[in-house]
């Protein structure tokens, strides 16, 4: 991807083509980011193999010796390559609800036990925890998380915690507890899904949902400095996104274009907070637009250069956009000047400390020269997928095993069902088999799928390898059983195994 050349200043200088992105499709960027991270999982696995025979002190000189050869493949990052991304211990990354639950029946407030409260089904399922489950830690050749389902947002967070950066940097494994699932794609897209779908959810507190748009945004609203427990939660959930990117899972994650356009350092434009935030928009929207028909605008709004805020519970706090902003009245001459530093707020200033947990998480996994290439819309379509669902297209790029060819008759039933069903059953359905309701970039023509005849008529449902793309059916006999067969199992699919 580059050579070396020297320049009139004498020193050696990079030519890459990565500094050229407008060469690039959005489907080869793709392809180069997911490029760089298996050669950076290849290089970690053997070094993580030379560490384990000959030491920690030979693995860091071959990590130096690949680190001249291929500069700017690995993240740089403050994280020493063997320590812990978090040190200190027992800290408590359960829900607001839980929380308050273990508070009530007098369990100590930085343990991770959940029992009591709402997430707990410990009684019913007798699951183990990590530390005693029986699957080993760490391994050489893998990053390992060993999660509960009860337990999984608690587990989850305690788990990444514990890893070294070297770890993170190995293919992921996920294992949960009690299940049978082998990880080979499938169960960490589950696994995933399930995570942010609870951590995101209103009992964290971590993140504001926007009433209209339905957008999440970080909780921060003063912008004073987030505490260390809260700190280390927004730290270990940007490694989180960042470690799906990196192992190459779409994420649903319901956060605005603004993220990924801080994310890449692009500034953040009027049009972007508003499609955010659309009522806040609407307002400094009309503060731009008042003509003074009525009277002067600092006559008819009374505005200022602060902003209120909420504080504790039933109380609000006042915050200047600009030293002595209290005291200056926006009027037409200052407007536009007052909508800036209102956006500038809203956006960097009031979350700056929880944003810059999370992107520091991120960039850990996510941080190498490939990242440069992307600009906003097509990171948040590499990171979410695409909303839009082709399954034409999908159709077109499916291929057919175990007897059925596109002629099979459970396989034109298959899709004239699949074109009668409502988008919500589509989404179920994608998930199903292949463990993600959006389509990668390029569409879902670019997610190879296979249909495997699974059989001779039967009442089995279907079922599926995520890990693969694999839907397996049997050959179904009337095209009532088979859009019986397959509703039933879309509607009622989850988790890997027998309990």
């Amino acid at each position: 991807m580059h050579n070396r050349t020297n320049q009139d200043r004498g020193e050696d200088q990079v030519f890459s083509f990565l500094h050229y992105p407008f060469l690039f499709d959005s489907a080869a960027k793709r392809e180069i980011l997911h490029a760089e991270a298996y050669f950076t999982m290849a290089q970690t696995v053997h070094v993580s193999q030379l560490a384990d025979v000959f030491g920690e002190s030979a693995a860091q000189n071959m990590e130096g010796l690949f680190q001249n050869a291929m500069p700017g493949l690995t993240p740089s990052t403050s994280i020493a390559i063997d320590q812990p991304i978090v040190a200190r211990k027992g800290r408590n990354y359960a829900s607001s609800r839980d929380r308050t639950t273990r508070r009530r029946v007098g369990t100590h407030p930085d343990d991770f036990d959940l029992r009591g409260s709402s997430l707990d089904r410990s009684d019913s399922l007798d699951i183990p925890t990590p530390e005693n489950c029986g699957v080993s830690a760490t391994h050489p050749e893998a990053c390992l998380f060993r999660c509960r389902r009860p337990h999984l947002v608690s587990d989850a967070l305690a788990e990444v915690a514990r890893q070294t950066r070297r770890d993170l940097l190995k293919p992921l494994k996920v294992h949960f507890i009690g299940e049978q699932g082998v990880d080979a794609g499938g169960v960490k897209k589950e696994f995933f899904q399930l995570f942010f779908d609870e951590v995101l959810s209103p009992d964290y507190g971590m993140f504001n949902v926007d009433s209209v748009s339905r957008a999440l945004w970080f909780a921060g609203d003063t912008g004073e400095k987030c505490g260390g427990e809260q700190e280390e939660a927004f730290l270990l959930i940007g490694v989180m996104v960042g470690l799906a990117v990196y192992n190459q899972v779409i994420l649903n994650l319901p956060f605005p274009g603004l993220l990924w356009h801080k994310i890449l350092g692009v500034p953040t434009k009027f049009s972007d907070f508003t499609k955010a935030f659309p009522e806040q928009g609407r307002s400094l929207q009309k503060v731009l637009e008042y003509d003074e028909c009525d009277g002067k605008i600092e006559d008819v709004m009374c505005l200022d250069f602060s902003v209120d805020t909420q504080g504790l519970p039933g109380t609000t706090r006042n915050i200047e956009l600009k030293p002595g902003g209290a005291n200056i009245c926006v009027t037409k001459s200052n407007r536009s000047e007052y909508v800036d530093l209102f956006v500038d707020f809203a956006v960097n200033v009031a979350c700056e400390q929880q944003y810059e947990s999370f992107s520091k998480g991120f960039y850990l996994l996510c941080g190498g020269q490939a990242l440069e290439l992307f600009r906003p819309l097509e990171l948040e379509n590499l990171v979410c997928g695409s909303p839009d669902l082709d399954f034409d297209a999908l159709k077109r790029g499916t291929k057919y095993d175990g007897g059925y060819n596109p002629e099979s008759q459970a396989v034109l039933w298959f899709w004239q069902i699949v074109s009668e069903l409502d988008m919500n059953d589509k989404k179920q359905l994608l998930n199903f088999f292949t463990g993600s309701d959006r389509a990668p970039i390029g569409g879902l023509k670019n997610i190879n799928c296979i249909i495997q005849r699974a059989g001779p008529d039967s009442m089995s449902l279907p079922t599926a390898h995520t890990c693969f793309n694999v839907l397996i059916l049997p050959d179904y006999t009337s095209r009532g059983k088979t859009r019986d067969r397959l509703l039933t199992a879309i509607n009622n699919s989850s988790g890997f195994g027998l309990e």
